[in-house]
């Protein structure tokens, strides 16, 4: 089995939501770069943060034990969180990604895993200028075309230390010309599972998702 999913996250108040909600999308990023490998079943780490005045770098982190929950692992870390929340978005996005690769190191040391794959996701992120770009695969298709074939539509998912958005993008075959629409945007806390993507008419997409269930009907400008 390989690391699918990977969170960083605090459950104290005030900053609850405010470092949720950015983090989210910092740990998303780093798992969609992070190289399969075999970490003998375990397919979820979770970081959580417990807000502690002067731990303000790496160093002063104080990375607690690492605990395995079935497949499942609990790491804790220590973080001036009324600190954090005065920096600037730039430094903020650094020291999310400081703090989330050194906490994953602790938890390949536990585990006796090859640093490498954590290493080579820090390093994608800071390539990839902190963003990630693909067009969503829904049912097995990734591209609908439209009745007449003139038109195709896709899902695009973009991902950055701040943000997450889903577009939905209709290209022209003839011109090369795009309608984009966003449909979702810093969804940190509204997961979706896109179900459909179907065209009504020429000139009509239609997309629905389930878990839970939503729908959006967008006109394609001509």
């Amino acid at each position: 089995m390989a690391i699918r999913d990977i969170s960083l996250g605090t459950a104290q108040e005030p900053h609850h939501r405010d470092f949720n909600s950015s983090t989210w999308a910092l740990a998303q990023l780093y798992v969609t770069f992070l190289p399969a490998f075999d970490s003998a079943g375990i397919v979820k780490v979770n970081i959580g943060v417990v807000d502690t005045a002067g731990a303000r770098d790496v160093a002063s982190l104080a990375i607690g034990p690492v605990l395995r929950l079935l497949n499942v692992v609990v790491v804790g870390l220590s973080l001036d969180l009324s600190w954090y929340a005065t920096l600037p978005d730039p430094a903020r996005a650094l020291l999310q990604l400081e703090v989330l690769h050194a906490a994953c190191l602790a938890v390949g040391t536990a585990q006796q895993w090859d640093p490498q794959p954590f290493h080579a996701a820090y390093a994608q992120c800071q390539r990839a200028n902190l963003a990630n770009a693909w067009v969503i695969q829904v049912g097995k298709k990734r591209f609908v075309y439209s009745p007449d074939r003139r038109s195709k539509a896709c899902l695009v998912c973009l991902w950055t230390l701040h943000s997450f958005r889903v577009d939905l993008v209709v290209m022209a075959k003839a011109t090369g010309g795009a309608h984009v629409t966003p449909l979702l945007e810093n969804a940190a806390y509204d997961p979706v599972q896109f179900h459909t993507v179907s065209w009504v008419d020429n000139q009509t997409v239609k997309v629905t998702a389930r878990y839970p269930h939503r729908e959006w009907q967008v006109e394609v400008k001509g």
